[in-house]
């Protein structure tokens, strides 16, 4: 954590890549997204909100099973959660992930439909400015 804060605090954090190689490792479940939750949630609190949202902008669209109700592996919501957090403290205006529109459609009340309709919300608001 030291290093990647440290990194980012200097500006030679690829955001991207990391995000790039975080999601790689979610796909192939090297990488529970609890775990990587708790650690991007440490990161932000730290105040490298903005390297933290722009690694998770990066994670999020990459493995499709992360934004799906039918495969909402444990942490998820967690780590949506945590981009919502940045997103509205860094007031960011990204594009939406692919699939967060699919996991908010159907409703329910499970954590990852609840986050995931935030973070649509608080990206909206932010693009509306």
């Amino acid at each position: 954590m030291d290093a990647l804060v440290t990194l980012a605090a200097a500006d030679e954090l690829d955001a991207a890549r990391l995000g790039g190689d975080l999601s790689e490792l979610l796909a192939l479940g090297t990488v529970r997204p609890s775990r990587l939750g708790d650690a991007l949630r440490t990161a932000a609190a730290t105040g490298a909100c903005a390297t933290t949202r722009a690694a998770k902008a990066a994670v999020l669209p990459a493995p499709p099973a992360l934004l799906t109700t039918a495969g909402d592996p444990r942490g998820t919501g967690e780590l949506l959660a945590t981009a919502t957090d940045c997103v509205e403290e860094a007031g960011a205006s990204s594009p939406e992930p692919a699939g967060l529109a699919g996991v908010v459609a159907p409703g329910g009340r499970s954590r990852l439909v609840t986050e995931a309709g935030r973070l649509r919300e608080a990206l909206r608001r932010n693009r509306e400015g």
